[in-house]
């Protein structure tokens, strides 16, 4: 054990980088999400520097950790047992976890296991493994660790450690994977459930670093600290979050009739369920439906930039390019560097015959992305 906890220190390990802290007594495990190869690991840059020991993990091939960090620690135990063994040689007083995704499910897994002070967790799955889930469509080994396949007891269960568990209301896989702890999010508790307006990537809309300085200044987030997508007038119980579960397998089946009855009969009048059900009507072709939905949905909201671009898409479907072009005007503000956008905005620009609003698109477009030939084509044509 000592002679592995020394492999990890020394930094020979591809699966573990552990970043000292000069004095601090703190030790921060920041899980890597999928899309990592080996020897990298997200929130490298985000945590450069930061008043902690940061030990940074990854697993291979997507694994979910059900497989450890590989040969160096093959399974949840061993590596729990490891990464015990790192904060006491570290001789820290206070611990914490950070991650999304994967790396979020791996944040309150480990969190729970190691009785840290607090863990940062952004859309973690409850349990692993469901045919619509990323930990079975983007997991390339889909092997389960039967004992740690689910984190439900540890959320459920009391205990000192505060899971800061933040959710994009606009994700259905995403919530449809919440209902084992529904009592959990709706109670004062343990659990600080921290819902926000925005999808899956939700660390995205703010700084990951501010909010981990600030968990380990005061274990408990406040939603306040989400502005300017937190949405903390949000409720989802135990009935909603069921409905929600199937909603998401008719989703994945492709039912797109049946699952806008199931949304509309089940859940509430709520931004998010117009834009699943926007969603639906686009992917199954009624793009005049699909157009209602998204407008009303923006007037709920408007903090979501997917559905602007939803609604571009379902408009230049029917051919309202002058309509379209409002919009992607509307979403270029949210999203000025977005190159998917300033594309799309050009050409629906060039249907229009507005050249030099393309021109313009085309060319932020290039400076963002110098090799980007097929723009540099089109604006050579211009």
């Amino acid at each position: 054990m000592k002679h592995r906890v020394e492999h990890f220190l020394s930094g020979e390990s591809q699966m573990v980088k552990v970043v000292r802290k000069e004095g601090s007594k703190r030790a921060l495990f920041a899980f890597s999400h999928v899309g990592y190869p080996a020897g990298k690991f997200a929130l490298s840059h985000d945590l450069a520097g930061i008043d902690a020991n940061v030990i940074f993990l990854n697993a291979p091939e997507n694994s979910w950790y059900q497989c450890g960090i590989g040969d160096d620690a093959p399974s949840i135990d061993h590596l729990s047992c490891h990464l015990m063994e790192i904060a006491d040689t570290l001789g820290v007083s206070e611990s914490y976890t950070v991650g999304m995704s994967m790396g979020g499910y791996a944040a309150v897994l480990f969190g729970g296991l190691l009785n840290v002070d607090a863990v940062l967790a952004f859309t973690p799955e409850i349990t692993l493994g469901l045919y619509h889930s990323r930990s079975w469509r983007l997991n390339y080994v889909r092997i389960y660790d039967e004992k740690y396949k689910t984190v439900r007891d540890i959320l459920n269960k009391d205990s000192k450690t505060v899971f800061n568990l933040i959710y994009g209301t606009y994700d259905l896989t995403d919530l449809a994977l919440l209902w084992p702890i529904a009592e959990k999010i709706n109670t004062t508790s343990n659990v600080n459930f921290l819902p926000c307006a925005d999808a899956h990537k939700v660390p995205l809309s703010f700084s990951t670093r501010k909010l981990v300085e600030s968990m380990m200044d005061h274990p408990r987030l406040e939603s306040t600290e989400l502005d300017p997508v937190s949405a903390p007038d949000e409720r989802f119980d135990e009935p909603l979050l069921l409905a929600l579960r199937d909603a998401a397998h008719l989703q994945e089946t492709g039912q797109h009739d049946k699952f806008c009855t199931q949304l509309e009969e089940s859940a509430p009048d709520r931004p998010w369920r117009n834009h699943f059900l926007a969603e639906s009507l686009r992917l199954d072709g009624k793009h005049a439906d699909a157009v209602a939905f998204y407008y009303r949905a923006i007037a709920q909201d408007g903090k979501f930039y997917a559905s602007y671009f939803g609604l571009c898409e379902s408009l230049e479907s029917l051919g309202h390019h002058q309509q379209a072009s409002l919009v992607w005007g509307v979403l270029l503000r949210m999203r000025p560097n977005e190159i998917q956008f300033l594309r799309r905005s050009a050409l629906n620009l060039l249907r229009l015959n507005i050249k030099d609003g393309a021109k313009s698109r085309l060319e932020r477009l290039i400076a963002l992305k110098q090799d980007d030939l097929p723009a540099k084509e089109l604006l050579a044509k211009l």
